[in-house]
């Protein structure tokens, strides 16, 4: 097919996909929106999904070493199976006892069997109980599927005898009780 270009209308028609040099068409040449998540290359952020208040949840205490609820999810769908998968935030916590340690992380599915405690962090109450602190989590991990799935913090106590709180209210309504979960999507 020849090269046609209609004058009236700006429109070159019968030009072949990779037709054009390199360096026609820049980053301001294209238009908005118009490269989908699809075409984006690795390390490009494709998705990222913020935590409501309404899944933060009331206060929980944690006064055992089992992993349990530390009260805020994240409901997510990855876009893509193999992308990888970045969850970060912050958790109100308060220790009542000296030298009790806490222990907090990331389950994928938001059970306590598939928290993960190779990525937990810890915080623990030396000579500073009865003090609010935020405690920061990340978790990172290859997507998997396009599955929906529900992160959820997931904490315990991990030693001492004390009681792990976290969130600051028992009834916290529409607030986001002290912690917030930020998932993203990321092209390997």
């Amino acid at each position: 097919m020849a090269l046609v270009f209609n004058g009236s209308s700006n429109v070159i028609t019968g030009l072949a996909v990779g037709g054009l040099p390199d360096g026609i068409v820049d980053t301001d040449m294209i238009a908005a929106e118009a490269v989908t998540n699809v075409k984006q290359g690795p390390g490009s952020v494709i998705q990222v999904v913020r935590s409501t208040a309404s899944q933060s949840q009331g206060r929980t205490s944690h006064n055992t070493t089992t992993f349990n609820s530390g009260g805020l999810y994240c409901p997510f769908t990855p876009i893509n199976s193999d992308s990888l998968i970045y969850v970060s935030g912050y958790i109100a916590t308060y220790i009542d006892t000296d030298a009790t340690y806490g222990e907090y992380t990331i389950s994928p599915d938001n059970t306590a069997g598939n928290a993960d405690t190779d990525q937990s962090t810890w915080y623990g109450a030396q000579d500073n109980t009865e003090e609010w602190s935020h405690v920061n989590f990340a978790y990172s991990h290859t997507s998997g599927s396009t599955s929906e799935r529900t992160y959820g913090l997931r904490v315990k106590r991990h030693s001492g005898s004390g009681i792990v709180y976290t969130g600051w209210s028992s009834s916290p309504g529409d607030m986001r009780n002290g912690g917030e979960m930020l998932i993203m999507e990321v092209v390997a």
